[in-house]
């Protein structure tokens, strides 16, 4: 009896947490989007021009061309043509709703979880997929965030039926949660200073320990005797990381976690990328010269200590831009929290970002071709050219202001409905209102 009260639960909550949206299908014919102002982010922005694309993927952009037979045109005029919008750090379809411990995938029990992988626990039918969709957002890089090594993440697109066809890119990133390093005080911390010091080494401890395991794995794997090693999942998720096939995401904001962790990794000799970076303005140096990129943490979060200046949030980006630092913009709090629900806000926090100072073009940059530089998938998205994916966004306005919208998105050429749970109450309260 209880255990088929527990699946009819579950059957019941995947039903109410799940839109009712369809998979957008492949593209059949091919789509000229003609008369817009076409921003390649890696040329000219083209004044009245139009982008034709076929099978999925871009085959001409200029001011005239000849569109072949049965082409689908769509009047663009007076309207901006962008790349679609990567957002490079999110839980997007691990987790849905934090009250509700059944939707909630993206952590698991352990302090090593090397051989999790974000893909397989993504949830297509994610109510919160379209919402972020309807503000053109049509890429995520979806991250575990549980224990000392958190696992694999996975770049998806906002569309399709499974995990296997939204899949772009695994093994993006094994993400690791860099330990405390400072002894924290506060009326609900009741750990004594002394106590916290022995935890910060020990967990220090055990992430060289980790590592050495993983390299003496490596080893043994390479040995003679190969074909006798036992298989572990958990080490053979480190092998690409040290075969520097794939880097960590180093999720630290305080100062001396972000000197800690690059020191570390560099001793390591793996390549690093970090994650939240919200003191990382104390050590733009480090971060250059090491080469680090860092993923942004929210622009619309509050300043990390008392001393520090009120728009330091806001103006962080514009940092990393004037040291030369590569780098993205995020919406994931430094608690790993608020990413996915209100991921249809990133456009607005890189604007926020050109607000304080950032370049308007590396703003928009920021949220699409350099976290696809980053991410090692530049070659197929990120911006408008001849032979990358045709994942394609529409807006009558800037898109990094709230008073825009997106009119169409189109991800590998398959033209998005822009419905969500958030249209349809509209819809339905609108009607209330006329009648």
């Amino acid at each position: 009896m209880k255990t088929f009260l527990l699946t009819l639960f579950c059957l019941t909550a995947n039903s109410v947490f799940a839109h009712d949206f369809p998979a957008s299908p492949k593209q059949t014919k091919p789509i000229a989007l003609v008369g817009g102002t076409i921003h390649t982010l890696t040329g000219e922005t083209i004044e009245n021009g139009t982008v034709l694309f076929e099978n999925g993927k871009i085959t001409r952009i200029g001011k005239t061309i000849d569109l072949p037979a049965g082409t689908e045109i769509i009047q663009v005029t007076g309207k901006q043509v962008w790349p679609a919008i990567l957002a490079p750090a999110s839980v997007l379809g691990l987790r849905e709703i934090d009250a509700v411990r059944q939707t909630n995938d993206q952590a698991e029990m352990g302090s090593n979880n090397a051989d999790v992988r974000a893909e397989i626990g993504y949830n297509t039918d994610s109510e919160l997929i379209p919402v972020a969709r309807a503000n053109g957002i049509g890429y995520n890089l979806t991250i575990p965030v549980g224990g000392l090594i958190a696992g694999h993440a996975a770049l998806m697109k906002l569309n399709g039926w499974t995990w296997e066809e939204t899949l772009v890119k695994k093994n993006a990133g094994l993400v690791v949660n860099w330990p405390q390093m400072s002894v924290r005080e506060a009326p609900w911390i009741t750990t004594s200073a002394e106590d916290q010091k022995k935890q910060i080494q020990k967990n220090l401890e055990e992430l060289k320990s980790v590592f050495n395991e993983a390299r003496a794995y490596q080893k043994a794997k390479k040995s003679a005797l190969s074909e006798n090693h036992a298989y572990d999942s958990k080490w053979e998720g480190f092998l690409s990381v040290l075969e520097k096939k794939e880097p960590v995401i180093v999720s630290a904001d305080e100062l001396n976690q972000i000197v800690a962790a690059v020191q570390f990794f560099r001793e390591q000799d793996v390549n690093m990328i970090l994650l939240g970076g919200k003191e990382g303005y104390k050590c733009l140096d480090v971060l250059k010269s090491n080469q680090i990129p860092v993923l942004i943490g929210s622009v619309f979060s509050m300043p990390g200590n008392r001393d520090d200046d009120f728009d330091i949030s806001y103006k962080t980006a514009k940092l990393y831009h004037d040291a030369g630092i590569p780098f993205a913009i995020t919406n994931l709090n430094s608690d790993m929290t608020g990413s996915e629900s209100n991921l249809r806000n990133l456009p607005h926090e890189a604007g926020y970002s050109v607000g304080f100072g950032l370049p308007h073009d590396e703003g928009f940059k920021a949220i699409s071709l350099y976290p696809a530089q980053i991410l090692g998938v530049a070659d197929r998205i990120g911006s408008l050219e001849v032979g990358k994916d045709a994942s394609i966004m529409v807006t009558d306005g800037d898109p990094l202001e709230v008073i825009s919208n997106v009119e169409f998105l189109f991800i590998d050429g398959a033209k998005i409905e822009l419905k969500s749970h958030h249209t349809v109450l509209r819809d339905k309260y609108e009607e209330r209102w006329k009648q």
